[in-house]
């Protein structure tokens, strides 16, 4: 019996012994933020030490912890007697910024995007590699561009999505134009679009007939667009822009749309953060969007500058530029008719034009994704307990609209095929080869898209928001933080390329923070409140001008070869316009806004000094002085 039980002691003592843990630390180790550790253990409990703190832990199943390292060092913590050390140095936060700051760079001083962005994350990845492993880190790095980066981008379903949804509608455009359906809406549209300022206010109106998402608003309205554009002679960049200003603003500030459900989801983690020990704000996310949305005063702006832009026909920076040189049919510094020869119909087909055949496909186009949005967001339980436009919004914001966009663009070019073929219009090698033509056309939006969505992974990966969050910290009176939030907002969207990205990183930050600094600091309860919903607005406004104006986001890429432009001459000729209305924004609409001045009173004065901008900065396009 004694053996017995004195085995047993040893058994257990040997186990508890020689219980492996393993400890994992992240990749890559960033100093100054909160980080997490997983350990993973055999026994049920172990005991940690680390600087902060000493403390038994539970790891029944396997658990993290947090901890923030000091910049080139080892960060080291001790379990059960154990030390272990991370395997690479920390890299000091100030290093995040260099991936997107060098890729911005380069794209505007080498006009070539692709390899300007592939800079970028080179040298981050080699930064990583070199705290990890030294010198061979950094050789070794290199390789994991395409293992950790671009691969994983590419099979993200969503991902994958988008670059399908691109490539499906290169085919349709392709197909279309090959069998007189575009020709033959060049020739209806041109009965409205006689002149630039109609052609300009054609494509405006267009772009909200697509409110719902922003994607298919710069891939249906640029390509169809494109080729009317060139017979009036408005310049590329102009369309870019239209169409561009008409896309992510117009669909951040709608009601029913794909982007309502993202925008419900980061209020909500905003309000966790705030009704975590009290209900404090009882408000629902839909209620909370729909007050604040009288502040998102650069998405508003925007929408009606653009307007007023098209009606003044009057341009101030590079736009003036390239809008008078447009006027004489040429392409600036090529000296080329303005047309496009890969979209050129048949020459039967150039004789006997049909807009029927462009009119149906895309039309099968638009109602498919509204479809497709109603069918995958339906719910019993939210259409029997809301009604009306509650109701839709919040079934359209549940919706999978990434199927919506597969489905609508599948059958679009399905219909544009059988028709083409039945019709007698293509023969079937015909329809093969504009399809793959169209495809081919759309290899460099796809390149850009997943290098963009590689760098922004590396901006995740390395904290870039949580850096910018940091220096622009401090005590600041709460009227001055939705102003903050805007700037933030903008800032990291910028660098990073992605409005929802910001959002997701803003939205659980600065409410909380808004809310309680205003709570803090005295201010009544209903003047806390406008603050909060003005950060609420300002987090969606200063992230939907940052993407706008940044040479690495997906929606300003695909707004630029849509229309067919240079997008390092899209970015150039755009941001002066979009600086433009985010001053006033912030410094007329914002800044009033938060010591409690009416949007009543502010959104008309921004349009008066918007107005004034243009009527005194702008000059007609016949004049090519700049």
């Amino acid at each position: 019996m004694r053996l017995c039980v004195l085995t047993l002691f040893i058994l257990i003592l040997t186990d508890s012994i020689f219980a492996q843990t393993k400890v994992e630390f992240p990749s890559p180790l960033m100093a100054g933020v909160k980080q997490e550790i997983k350990i993973v253990s055999e026994q049920d409990s172990v005991f940690i030490s680390l600087p902060s703190e000493s403390k038994f832990i539970s790891t029944v199943n396997e658990t993290t912890v947090s901890i923030a390292s000091t910049a080139n060092q080892y960060y080291t913590l001790n379990i059960d007697g154990k030390e272990y050390s991370s395997p690479g140095k920390s890299i000091p936060l100030w290093v995040s910024i260099l991936p997107p700051l060098i890729a911005i760079f380069l794209a505007f001083f080498t006009k070539e995007v692709i390899l300007s962005i592939l800079g970028g994350l080179t040298i981050g990845v080699m930064v990583i590699g070199f705290y990890d492993d030294g010198v061979i880190g950094i050789l070794v790095s290199f390789f994991s561009i395409i293992t950790d980066y671009i691969m994983p981008a590419i099979i993200d379903w969503y991902h994958a999505s988008i670059l399908l949804f691109t490539f499906l509608i290169g085919g349709m455009i392709a197909v279309v134009s090959k069998n007189g359906g575009i020709t033959g809406l060049v020739n209806k549209v041109s009965k409205f679009a006689k002149s630039p300022k109609s052609g300009q206010l054609t494509t405006y109106l267009l772009g909200f007939l697509i409110f719902f998402d922003d994607y298919s608003n710069s891939l249906v309205i640029g390509n169809t667009m494109r080729p009317i554009c060139d017979k009036l002679k408005i310049s590329r960049e102009k369309l870019s822009y239209i169409v561009d200003s008409t896309a992510a603003p117009l669909v951040s500030i709608a009601l029913i749309g794909v982007w309502v459900g993202a925008e419900l989801n980061y209020i909500q983690s905003g309000l966790e953060g705030i009704n975590k020990d009290s209900v404090l704000i009882s408000e629902s996310p839909f209620q909370l969007l729909i007050s604040s949305l009288q502040f998102s005063f650069y998405p508003i702006l925007t929408l009606l500058f653009v307007l007023m832009i098209i009606l003044s026909q009057k341009d101030f920076g590079l736009m003036h530029y390239y809008e008078s040189v447009a006027r004489k049919g040429i392409a600036a510094g090529k000296d080329e008719v303005l047309r496009d020869a890969t979209y050129e119909p048949t020459d039967k087909n150039k004789a006997n034009p049909n807009v029927l055949f462009a009119l149906v496909p895309v039309g099968v186009l638009i109602v498919t994704v509204l479809a497709g949005i109603i069918i995958t967001g339906y719910d019993e339980n939210v259409w029997s307990n809301n009604t009306g436009i509650q109701r839709i919004s919040m079934i359209m914001g549940a919706s999978d609209s990434f199927s919506a966009l597969l489905w609508s663009s599948f059958l679009a070019i399905t219909v544009s095929v059988l028709m083409s073929i039945f019709s007698k219009r293509l023969k079937n090698t015909e329809v093969v080869e504009s399809a793959i033509s169209g495809i081919k056309d759309m290899l460099p939006i796809a390149s850009i898209l997943v290098l963009a969505w590689c760098l922004s992974a590396l901006s995740e990966k390395m904290h870039t928001a949580q850096f910018l969050i940091t220096i622009l910290q401090g005590n600041v009176a709460p009227e001055l933080i939705p102003g903050i939030t805007f700037i933030l907002a903008g800032v990291v969207a910028f660098a990073t390329g992605t409005s929802w990205g910001t959002m997701g990183i803003l939205y659980p930050l600065i409410l909380p923070t808004s809310f309680f600094l205003s709570i803090d600091s005295g201010l009544a309860p209903d003047q806390a409140m406008d603050i909060f919903l003005i950060c609420t607005a300002s987090v969606l406004a200063g992230a939907v001008f940052g993407d706008h104006c940044s040479p690495i986001s997906d929606t300003t890429i695909l707004s630029s070869l849509a229309s067919g432009c240079n997008h390092i001459n899209h970015v150039k000729t755009q941001i002066p316009y979009a600086l433009t209305v985010a001053t006033v924004a912030l410094s007329v609409g914002i800044l009033p806004a938060s010591f409690g001045i009416s949007s009543i009173i502010t959104i008309p004065t921004c349009l008066v000094i918007l107005w004034l901008v243009i009527h005194y900065f702008g000059k007609p396009e016949a004049d090519t002085s700049i």
